[in-house]
């Protein structure tokens, strides 16, 4: 690796003082303190609490040896320009590799440069208001590597040699290990305002290797801290002509995995405006050991700009002819959140990714292939996020996804804690909805009792089923919520990406017993629900009824890749049709349903696929209608 250092700071429109003196500075800081998760939260779930106070408890913890500084950059700029600052390492990294398939070398002959450190840009304005002290508004673009590559090795197997002087097949496998490397990135990308030279929490993140954290032990939260200081008498460049500039608001968000059966009580007895108590509830439970945290991010956000938070591992594994690899992919593992002023897209990987392994030749046992499983939450909504707390989403994690880093039984909560003033002249709250899915497993001798019937009996028989599911007698199956406002759409889902092969190289002759994948797909295997809200013509009088657009995809088993043996046989019936993994899965699906809010609405009954059980799955929807 090549160290270094580079510092630079390019200005535009530089602002003289009189009589033509040199242009006044700033001094530009930013830093990144590593804390325990726990003792960060703490200091954010406080609204009361002012930056100033959450940095000098911040900066105790750290002079008490459980929190250190693990980034500390700054430059001098000008109060008008841009700044650009690099601290780090360019590690030089394989991109390409020539293949020698009969000796198995594989030869870098392309590199790429990735930069390992921490990186500033940014451009600062300085902003006057009549009887009100300086502030400046900064775009912001940090990224910071919390460590260097980590090498990951990957099977590699040529199932046909020859040989070189004869040019003759030898009969032989050589099979070996690859060495490659997957990289960290932290980053935040989004606009802020620094007033007085006083220190703000720009972005909170997880590591970007808490997912795989090696040898560190616990659960810990970076925190973006920055500052600008005026090197003399500064003086501003502008006046305010929109006051929403000078407004700064952050969200953050926290995810909480609870039992099942724990949060379908809480559910059941929650107020939505008794979420802020809710959540210091669920962290209770964390610090108690009965729930944990699975994400807290966040980042201050501008009016009218995108937000940007990023913390995660950029893991590389082979596409194209996998088992020899010609071609990578990079798919980032951690938290990715990003969110303007009316939407929220967030990912959350919720543990370390699976491995799926095929047999590549019968007399070979070690000739393997491996390829990833990716294990993510994901949630997209539209929101104006009003200050507060709120209760975003629920969702059950799939029973086929327990276990590997999942508890057996869990939920995942996600809160959306908005802090600071809302736009000035922002439009009213309006009423918004959250709507429900649950499905319940009962046995198939009480089909009959689940015939359509009016809306009153509907409530009262549903009510009885939850007391029958909170007393263990019957499963819950699957649970999600979203929030959302009319008139939109969003997303909740919490898959593993199963590959399965289609496309194979056939086995040769001389080899009948070796044949490899060379083409994948992907299935997504989970809970997947998308709903659409129109209340545009809602009427308590004339008509009461939501038009919700909705499909719930859960799947009820694992997905089963033909091995070696079948394959084989495919290819020797001269067919070639390679089917791939079955995947068994029940939709809830309709489209442009009238339905009342509040009321409780039965989507009907199905017979599992795939079960050996005799068994039925009814599901329920609700749309719970919000008071601003």
């Amino acid at each position: 690796m090549k160290t270094f250092l580079v510092i630079l700071a390019s200005v535009l429109g530089l602002w003289a003082g009189p009589g033509g003196a040199e242009p006044q500075t700033m001094d530009i800081r930013q830093r990144v303190i590593r804390a325990p998760e726990m003792e960060v939260i703490r200091l954010l779930i406080d609204p009361q609490k002012t930056d100033a106070e959450r940095l000098a408890t911040l900066q105790k913890v750290v002079s008490e040896g459980r929190a250190s500084v693990v980034s500390d950059i700054s430059i001098a700029a000008d109060e008008a320009g841009r700044v650009n600052v690099k601290n780090g390492e360019w590690a030089w990294m394989p991109s390409e590799l020539d293949q020698e398939m009969d000796r198995l070398y594989m030869v870098p002959t392309s590199f790429q440069e990735r930069f390992i450190g921490t990186s500033l840009e940014g451009r600062t304005q300085v902003w006057t208001e009549p009887t009100k002290t300086w502030k400046i508004s900064a775009d912001w673009n940090a990224h910071y590597s919390p460590r260097g590559p980590e090498t990951v090795i990957w099977p590699t197997s040529w199932l046909n040699t020859y040989d070189h002087e004869t040019h003759k097949p030898t009969g032989k496998v050589i099979h070996g290990w690859l060495d490659w490397r997957d990289t960290f990135e932290q980053r935040v990308i989004t606009s802020l305002l620094l007033e007085n030279g006083e220190p703000k929490i720009l972005a909170i993140m997880p590591p970007g290797d808490q997912i795989w954290p090696g040898d560190r032990k616990g659960r810990w939260l970076d925190v973006f801290i920055v500052e600008a200081r005026p090197l003399g008498q500064l003086q501003a460049t502008t006046t305010v002509e929109k006051k929403e500039r000078l407004v700064s608001p952050r969200a953050w968000l926290y995810g909480i995995a609870l039992s099942s059966q724990e949060t379908l009580a809480l559910l059941q007895a929650r107020q939505p405006k008794e979420d802020a108590a809710l959540l210091q509830t669920l962290l209770a439970r964390v610090e108690e050991g009965a729930a944990r945290m699975i994400l807290c991010a966040g980042s201050i956000q501008a009016h009218g700009q995108r937000q940007d938070v990023l913390s995660a591992r950029w893991h590389e594994y082979p596409t194209e002819m996998p088992s020899i690899p010609s071609a990578w992919e990079s798919r980032a593992v951690g938290t990715h959140l990003e969110m303007d002023d009316h939407a929220l897209s967030l990912t959350q990987a919720v543990a370390v990714p699976a491995r799926s392994e095929w047999k590549l030749a019968g007399d070979v046992p070690e000739a393997i292939m491996w390829q990833p499983r990716f294990r993510d939450f994901q949630l997209q909504t539209l929101d104006r996020l009003s200050p507060g707390t709120r209760l975003l989403s629920v969702l059950q994690v799939p029973n086929i996804m327990r276990g590997d880093g999942l508890l057996k039984d869990e939920t995942l909560l996600v809160f959306c804690q908005r802090e600071g003033s809302a736009w000035p002249e922002a439009p009213a709250p309006q009423a918004g909805y959250e709507a429900n899915l649950l499905v319940v497993e009962i046995p198939a001798s009480e089909e009959a009792q689940w015939q359509p019937v009016a809306d009153a009996q509907e409530t009262k028989r549903f009510q009885t089923l939850m007391e029958r599911v909170q007393s263990g007698q019957v499963p819950l199956v699957a649970q999600a919520m979203l929030h959302l406002p009319g008139r939109t759409v969003g997303k909740l889902a919490m898959t593993e990406d199963y590959p399965t092969a289609t496309e194979f190289d056939p086995p040769e002759p001389e080899s009948p017993t070796r044949m490899r994948p060379t083409a994948l797909e992907t299935l997504p295997v989970g809970s997947r629900w998308e709903v659409g809200l129109d209340d545009e013509n809602i009427s308590a009088v004339q008509d009461p009824h939501l038009r919700l657009t909705h499909t719930f995809s859960h799947s009820t088993a694992r997905p089963v890749e033909p091995g070696l043996k079948e394959t084989l046989a495919i290819a020797a019936s001269s067919k070639e049709d390679y089917p791939g993994a079955k995947h068994l899965l029940e939709t809830w699906g309709e489209e442009g349903l009238k339905i009342i809010p509040d009321r409780v609405h039965c989507l009907g009954l199905r017979q599992p696929p795939g079960m050996d059980r005799d068994v039925r799955h009814i599901a329920f929807i609700q749309i719970r209608k919000l008071i601003p």
